[in-house]
C-alpha cells in the first residue's frame, strides 16, 4: 500500500495485492477494514481464512464439462497433464505466438455507459428480473464477437465464449463463513455459436449469460476445484472474454479513511488484453467500462457498443445491412 500526496494537500491511496492471496470480495472487505481501522471505527468484518472446505476430493471426480479451462496450442501435452508444473507467462506467450496472436498492438479504452444507456439494453433484454450486469455484458460479448468475426476475412469462429468471475460462497454446501478470505471465485462460462450471437437478439445472449451463472453450484464448484487439481494451472483461451463487475465487488467509491468519501477510486489497468471491468462512474446506475482490444477491433467494437442504430436500437440490429453501414 502506498499513499502519495500532492502540493494541492489532496492525496491518492494505492493498493495491490496477489490474487493467490484473496479475490475482490475478501480484497473489498479488508480495504473497508483498513479505512473503518483508520477513522478509529474497528473492524467492519473478521477475516476467516480457514480453506481447509475448498480442497480437492480424493480421488478427484471431475464430474462436468469445464470450458473455462481450455487447452492452449502451442504447449506440450505432457506439461498440461503434469501436476507437478505451473503454466508460466512464458508459456502462455508462447501458446499466444503459435496462433499469430500475442504480438498485435492492443489499445486500452474507457467507455462510459450512462444510466439510459443501460435501461435501453435492460429493455431490449427483455426487462423483467435481467440485471445490468447481464445486459451489459451480453451487449458487450456480441459486440466484440462481430467485431472480432468482421475482422477475420470471412474466417469466423466457429464458437464464442465469454467468461465472468461468479462470488460461490452461499452455493456451497455448507455455505462458506463470512468474512471469508481467501478465493472463493470461479469463472462462469457463457458459450454460443458465433452465427447465432450475431443473427439472435439481445435477449439471446443474456439468457446464455444467466444459464452460465446457474450451473454454478456446489457439484459444479466442487468438480471445478478436482478438475484444477489434475490439471495444474490451465489458463483461459487467449481468446476469450473476461468480464469482472467491480463496481459490485470492491466498492471503492464507499471508502472513507477519515477525510470523506473519494472524488475517484477504481483500478489501474493491467497488461491483461483480455480483461474488462466494469467499475462505478460516480452515479448510481452509470457505469465505466475498462478493456483493451487490438488496435484494428477497436474502432469497430466502438461504434457498435456506443451508436444506436435503426429506431434508436443498439446492436444486434437483426439487420446486415445496418451491421456492415455502421462498420464501414
Amino acid at each position: 500500500m502506498k499513499v502519495t500526496r500532492f502540493k494541492c494537500g489532496s492525496f491518492t491511496i494505492g493498493f495491490s495485492s496477489n490474487h493467490v492471496l484473496l479475490d475482490g470480495i475478501a480484497a473489498g472487505e479488508f480495504l473497508a477494514n483498513f479505512a473503518s481501522l483508520a477513522r478509529g471505527l474497528g473492524m467492519q468484518t473478521w477475516p476467516d481464512p480457514d480453506r481447509t472446505t475448498l480442497r480437492a476430493r480424493s480421488p478427484p471426480r471431475v464430474e462436468f464439462d469445464h470450458f473455462e479451462y481450455t487447452w492452449l496450442p502451442g504447449v506440450p501435452f505432457t506439461k498440461q497433464l503434469d501436476p507437478t508444473t505451473t503454466y508460466t507467462e512464458a508459456d502462455a506467450l508462447a501458446a499466444a505466438t503459435s496462433r499469430g496472436r500475442g504480438l498485435q498492438d492492443y489499445a486500452y479504452k474507457n467507455f462510459h455507459v450512462d444510466g439510459n444507456m443501460v435501461k435501453q439494453l435492460k429493455r431490449a433484454a427483455g426487462g423483467g428480473f435481467t440485471t445490468t450486469f447481464e445486459a451489459l455484458a451480453a451487449h458487450l460479448w456480441q459486440c466484440r464477437t462481430a467485431a472480432l468475426n468482421d475482422s477475420l476475412d470471412g474466417n469466423r469462429e466457429d464458437y464464442s465464449s465469454f467468461l465472468f468471475a461468479v462470488n460461490f460462497r452461499q452455493s456451497m454446501e455448507p455455505p462458506l463463513p463470512s468474512g471469508f478470505a481467501g478465493n472463493a471465485v470461479l469463472c462462469a462460462c457463457a458459450r454460443a455459436k458465433s452465427t447465432d450471437l450475431l443473427s439472435q437478439p439481445l435477449s439471446f445472449a443474456v439468457s446464455k449469460v444467466q444459464e452460465a451463472r446457474i450451473r454454478i453450484t456446489n457439484d459444479y464448484v466442487r468438480s471445478a476445484i478436482d478438475c484444477l487439481e489434475i490439471n495444474k494451472g490451465v489458463p483461459l483461451s487467449d481468446t476469450t472474454l473476461y468480464v469482472s463487475a467491480w463496481w459490485k465487488i470492491i466498492k471503492l467509491q464507499n471508502l472513507d479513511f477519515g477525510w470523506g468519501m473519494p472524488i475517484c477510486a477504481g483500478p489501474i489497468l493491467s497488461e491483461m488484453v483480455a480483461y474488462v471491468l466494469f467499475v462505478s462512474d460516480g452515479t448510481p446506475d452509470g457505469l465505466n467500462v475498462l478493456l483493451a482490444m487490438p488496435t484494428g477491433i477497436l474502432s469497430k467494437f466502438g461504434k457498435l457498443f456506443l451508436q444506436p442504430g435503426p429506431n434508436n436500437t443498439f446492436f444486434p440490429y437483426i439487420n446486415e445491412a445496418s451491421h456492415d453501414s455502421i462498420l464501414n
